[in-house]
């Protein structure tokens, strides 16, 4: 009898461009998406702009659901793309993704952004957790950080209760992803693909860039995009396994007491992953 595997988001777009690619990388692969969850949210707007963007590329079956608000400052780019329609992006959120990691054998969750909507779920349906193979982003061991890495920093409390639960966790963290190789900039030539797309979806990717470089003050890299690769089974980045203790500013060290875990070597391969997501984003078939 052949095991189902299902596949899980959980992405904060419309900030920084890499969940954008991410989203694109994913689609152009062969993994179905089962479910898309937003967080970091601002109202519903992060994953009504992201029903916009599937129904733009000619995937409006997917499912989003919006997820967790947090109350720190956070940003929303592109609003004005948003049209004067309501979509559809209600549902509890911890009990969607039950639906879905009830429905298979194994689910590959998908992390991308703080590990709030992750946190409700293994809280509330931990008798599943067993099933749940995460692949998250996030953390870094560089002792110089006087702060946590961005998708730790913003939930600490859930990071922590995460990383102490029975999920299966692979974290692909900044000291890997910090690397210029990575870097998309206006001179690069997935931004000039967005930019001259027909799509509008596809040109709104290009607008995300330009903003977010305009607000923050440089380029995106694709953190997200390659933490997705190692989802889908590529071997561009290389894992070992350690016990890792996190405090309560979010920062993390190597610790004997600490959860079991695997982390990504700081060393990847880094041109052979950024010709493999830009020749796969520039081959897809959009609407």
């Amino acid at each position: 009898m052949t095991s189902k595997t299902s596949y899980i988001l959980d992405t904060d777009p419309w900030y920084d461009p890499d969940d954008l690619f991410s989203l694109l990388y994913l689609l152009n692969s062969n993994a179905t998406i089962d479910l898309i969850v937003t967080g970091d949210e601002v109202g519903t707007g992060r994953a009504e702009l992201t029903k916009w963007f599937l129904e733009e590329i000619g995937m409006p079956e997917i499912k989003v659901v919006a997820g967790a608000k947090l109350p720190g400052p956070t940003k929303l780019f592109c609003q004005d793309l948003l049209p004067n329609k309501l979509y559809d992006v209600s549902g509890n959120v911890a009990d969607e993704i039950a639906k879905v990691v009830g429905g298979s054998d194994r689910t590959v969750y998908m992390g991308i952004q703080a590990y709030s909507n992750l946190d409700l779920f293994q809280q509330t349906h931990s008798s599943l957790s067993d099933k749940v193979t995460l692949y998250q982003m996030a953390g870094s061991l560089d002792p110089s950080r006087k702060k946590a890495e961005h998708n730790v920093r913003i939930d600490i409390p859930a990071a922590k209760r995460v990383m102490a639960s029975r999920i299966k966790q692979y974290l692909v963290m900044a000291d890997t992803t910090l690397n210029p190789k990575f870097e998309v900039s206006n001179q690069h030539p997935l931004y000039n693909f967005c930019r001259q797309h027909s799509n509008a979806g596809i040109r709104a990717i290009a607008k995300n860039i330009d903003q977010f470089n305009g607000a923050i003050g440089y380029w995106t890299f694709m953190h997200d995009p390659l933490t997705v690769s190692a989802a889908l089974g590529h071997n561009f980045v290389d894992f070992y396994q350690a016990n890792v203790a996190i405090n309560d500013q979010g920062l993390m060290k190597l610790d004997d007491r600490g959860s079991n875990i695997f982390l990504s070597k700081k060393q990847s391969r880094d041109d052979a992953f950024m010709q493999n997501f830009s020749d796969t984003i520039m081959r897809g078939n959009y609407k």
